[in-house]
This record gives structure tokens, C-alpha cells and sequence, in this order.
């Protein structure tokens, strides 16, 4: 989440007046048939205060505050010459304004443009400080488009799972061409990772990328062991060999959020569909694999369907004291929305690259675990991506009545500076007075336990018009447990123990609002 308009990345911006300045001779100014530039990082649509455009150059310049917020980059102004400075990961580039000229790493590098002022904003050539800084930059021409994506090194085997064949494409995008095509079965080398998809080694020692989705970790278990497990119907409560769920699935099930859902024979789009799916229908869930879900449909049969199509509902915890028996509450890991091309927004990312969607999930399981132990039926919104919008998620919690909403997320800001825990409630004057009361107590409860748990600054009980929040009828909050931005924070938010801590304060506050 954001914290005045910002994004989770280790940024120090030096502010200073900047003026329009006219650099003829870079020959930067824009094509204004081509100011309508769509951006996408890690596959989430980018907004900028300032529009990407062509220059005459036809290089596409950005604002820097996007290199710094996005890109993770550390940035420094000088306002007397006019010189910008970008670190990460031990790169250094030094650019300045109208110059062609750019030192990276103490050499000096000949641009193909420069940086610019443009509606007073500093602008610089994203390829250039895109690629410097490791990330792969692909200009769509045909979408006016230019698609941004950070790498990070792996390890690892994985296994071709489709029906026939798989593309390799040049880079992690279905708008790159393929270059090479793989059969089912065949097993790669994994050496990066980068939205969705990984970059591996060929047989012709030559590199390519392929989707996440078609491809499964190699384990070292046999085909003739899987097969047994798809096969095997003579227990169908058993524990399935492939699954590994965030928790146990144990006669829990999956709402469908979203109309003509295909069921499939097996945990892939390549394989058969035996069946469909509606908004709001519910089917017991029987294992989890990558993205996909085993399920059961009405008539008893075994089937899959993809975790970003569903929402999944934990029953409650017969074992212990049903203090919360009854009630519903729908828990939303903030982030994880699937984009178009099968990308997942990442929220804010940390300096080290640690995603806000992935810290929001484990720190609303842990928060759920003991809501359903307390007799709660508690809804996840998503359990790895979601194709829901922010108003989706919301009504999901209206749809199912729920007693409580409850929004997670990271904060982080340009300043890394800025640290502590707040929580959020929206309640206009328009609102009826007792809905309004109720989720300023939600609120309240929640963020008192965070600070005595946690042990940060305490920001405070706010206000503001979020959609999850504005469009919930039912109370609801967003939280802010820490600052991703933050070095000392963002050691934490990376340590189990701290995920657990919040995750448990949470709890604590929805269980007093509730048991009242």
C-alpha cells in the first residue's frame, strides 16, 4: 500500500525547484501523436503524475520518481548541475540534464538521447536505466505499450506440464516472439524468475523464457506416482502426494467469483474441461497444486480450477471453544491481482525484493488460522492471485454478510525514514452512525493490538476513501502493519515470527470487537 502516493522501494529523493528548459540539441521533444504511452511493471498497469512519451528519438522517457518508486532504485537530485544519481544493487549511473552523456560505474556511456524537464518533472530514457539496473524493458509498438520486468536469479529444475508442446518466448511476456518450442515432460534448468515466468537454459545452451503455469517443480517424484495419485478413487477424503496449500485443507471449499469458470480434468488450461463454474457457486476443496485447486464438483466428480478464479472459504475449527461460532469474516491479503497476460501485482516490492502480496498472505493466514479456531467461517479473498477487482473483493464480504472486513497490506514511502503501524477505517457522514461507530471500534481494537504486539510506532486510527473500504457495507478496515521502505522494518516483515506476531494481533482485535 502507499503512504502519500508512494511506493514500497528504498528512495531518497532530493526535491528541488526544477524548471522547463528546451534542449534542442538532444533532440528529446516529444511526438505528441505518441504522449499516450501504457506502462506495465511486473505486469500491473503503471500511473505516473506525468505521461511516458516518445521522444524524437523514438526512446520512451519516464519520470524518475518512477525509476525510484518502481524500480527500487536510490535517487539523489543535485539542483545545482542539474545531475541525477541512481544506485542499486552496487550499480551506479550519473545522468544529467540535456547531456548525452552518462556515466555508469565511472565510465562514461554515449546516449542515444538525454534526460529532459518536461511539465516539471525530471524525465530519463527507460531502457537505458531500466537495463543498467537489471530489469528487461520490451516496447509493444503495436499497443503503445512498454512492458518493464525485474529478474531474480534461481536454481532450480522444473518440468514441462502440458498437453503437447510449450512456447519458449525471447522474455516473460506473451508479447515477446517464441523462440524455440519444448514437449511435455521435457526438464529444464531454471536460472531466473521474473512475474510469473522463468528464464531457462536450452539444449542449444541458448536462454529463453517460459510461463510459470505450464511448468511444475521437479521434485524428483515419478510420472507412474502422480498417476496413481490422479488416478486413486477409492479414498477421495485422502491427502493428495501434490498438494501444498498455505494451510491444510480439510472439508474447506471455493466460491467462484466470476461466471463460466472451466473445470478441468487436471491442473493446467491444456487439460480437458468437464465442467463450469458460476459467480458465487461453492464446491468442496479437496488439495491445492501451484495455482490450481482440486475440487469436487455437485455430482462427485474430481476437478481443477485455476486459485485466481475462486475465493476460498475455511470452515470453522470444531475443536475448541466456538467463541466466534457463527460469525463470517472475509480477510483480504492486500494485492496478488491477476493483470491481463497472467502477470500478479507484487504491491510495494523492498530494496532486497521482497513483495508486499507475499508478505500480506502469510500475515493474513496467520490472522485467520486462529479466527477459524475461534469458530469463525473465514473467507479469503485469494490464497495465491485473484482475477477480483477492489470492488470485488469488497463485495464479496457484502455478498456473505460478513461481520468484518479485513484489509492487509505493507506501507512503505520515499523516505525511508518513515517507520510504525496504522490502520484504516473509512466512515463518511452519510453513513448510518452505528456502522460508523463500529468501524472506528474495529478499527481501534485492531490497531491497539498491532502497536502492543508488534512494538512500533504507533501512527494512528485514519481515515481515507479506499475502495475495499468505500465499498463494503459491512465494518471494515485496511491495515498498515510496517514499512517495507524501512530497512529495520522490512527485517522484520521478512521474519515468520513478526508475520506470526501481526497476524495474531489481528485476530486479538477482531475477536474483541466481535465477542462483545
Amino acid at each position: 500500500m502507499k503512504l502519500f502516493n508512494t511506493s514500497g522501494f528504498k528512495v531518497v529523493v532530493l526535491t528541488a525547484l526544477v524548471f522547463l528548459f528546451a534542449f534542442p540539441a538532444c533532440g528529446a521533444e516529444a511526438q505528441d501523436v505518441n504522449s499516450n504511452i501504457k506502462m506495465y511493471f511486473n505486469g500491473s498497469t503503471v500511473t505516473t503524475d506525468v505521461n511516458p512519451f516518445i521522444d524524437e528519438n523514438s526512446r520512451t522517457m519516464v519520470p524518475l520518481r518512477f525509476i525510484s518508486e518502481k524500480m527500487g532504485a536510490y535517487v539523489e537530485w543535485a539542483m545545482g548541475v542539474q545531475e541525477i544519481t541512481i544506485k542499486k544493487d552496487g550499480s551506479l549511473i550519473k545522468l544529467k540534464i540535456g547531456s548525452s552523456v552518462a556515466v555508469v560505474d565511472d565510465k562514461n556511456v554515449k546516449l542515444d538521447t538525454c534526460p529532459v524537464i518536461r511539465d516539471s518533472r525530471t524525465m530519463v530514457p527507460l531502457r537505458f536505466v531500466g537495463e543498467q539496473l537489471g530489469s528487461l524493458v520490451l516496447w509493444s509498438k503495436g499497443e503503445q505499450a512498454v512492458y518493464i520486468n525485474t529478474v531474480e536469479e534461481v536454481d532450480q529444475e522444473i518440468v514441462v506440464d502440458v498437453s503437447s508442446t510449450a512456447n519458449i518466448r525471447q522474455g516473460p511476456n506473451t508479447a515477446y516472439p517464441v523462440v524455440s518450442k519444448v514437449t511435455n515432460g521435457t526438464v529444464l534448468e531454471a536460472i531466473a524468475v521474473s512475474a510469473g515466468w522463468y528464464q531457462v537454459l536450452l539444449p542449444d545452451n541458448s536462454k529463453g523464457w517460459i510461463s510459470g503455469t505450464i511448468v511444475k517443480i521437479n521434485d524428483g517424484s515419478s510420472d507412474e506416482e502422480e498417476g496413481e495419485d490422479e488416478n486413486e478413487d477409492e479414498d477421495e477424503d485422502r491427502d493428495e502426494d501434490e498438494d501444498n496449500p498455505p494451510f491444510e485443507i480439510d472439508g474447506d471449499s471455493v466460491i467462484f467469483i466470476t461466471n463460466s469458470v472451466n473445470i478441468r480434468t487436471g491442473p493446467s488450461v491444456d487439460y480437458n474441461v468437464i465442467g463450469q463454474g458460476n459467480k458465487g457457486d461453492e464446491m468442496a476443496a479437496l488439495g491445492e497444486q501451484v495455482d490450481w485447486i482440486k475440487i469436487r464438483t455437485p455430482d462427485g466428480r474430481r476437478g481443477w480450477v485455476a486459485n485466481w478464479l475462486v475465493a476460498f472459504k475455511k470452515k470453522p475449527d470444531p475443536r475448541r471453544n466456538a467463541v466466534l461460532e457463527g460469525r463470517i469474516i472475509v480477510i483480504d491479503p492486500g494485492h496478488g491481482s491477476r493483470q491481463n497476460g497472467g502477470w500478479s501485482d507484487p504491491g510495494a516490492v523492498s530494496p532486497s525484493g521482497v513483495y508486499e502480496r507475499d508478505v500480506n498472505s502469510k500475515i493474513a493466514f496467520a490472522a485467520g488460522k486462529i479466527l477459524s479456531e475461534e469458530g469463525a467461517t473465514v473467507i479469503y479473498t485469494r490464497t495465491g492471485d485473484t482475477s477480483l477487482t477492489l470492488q470485488g473483493r469488497a463485495e464479496l464480504a457484502n455478498n456473505y454478510g460478513a461481520d468484518a472486513f479485513i484489509c492487509v497490506h505493507c506501507n512503505s514511502s520515499t523516505n525511508p525514514n518513515l517507520a510504525g503501524t496504522s490502520t484504516y477505517y473509512y466512515a463518511p457522514s452519510s453513513m448510518d452512525m452505528e456502522q460508523r461507530l463500529a468501524r472506528e471500534r474495529l478499527a481501534s481494537l485492531v490497531q491497539n493490538e498491532l502497536v502492543k504486539a508488534l512494538g512500533r510506532r504507533n501512527i494512528g486510527v485514519l481515515q481515507d476513501n479506499f475502495a475495499v473500504l468505500r465499498h463494503t457495507w459491512v465494518p471494515s478496515i485496511l491495515v498498515e502493519t510496517a514499512f517495507l521502505s524501512n530497512p529495520e522494518e522490512e527485517a522484520l516483515l521478512r521474519s515468520g515470527s513478526f508475520q506470526q506476531k501481526a497476524g495474531e494481533a489481528i485476530a486479538e482485535g477482531v475477536i474483541k470487537f466481535l465477542d462483545n
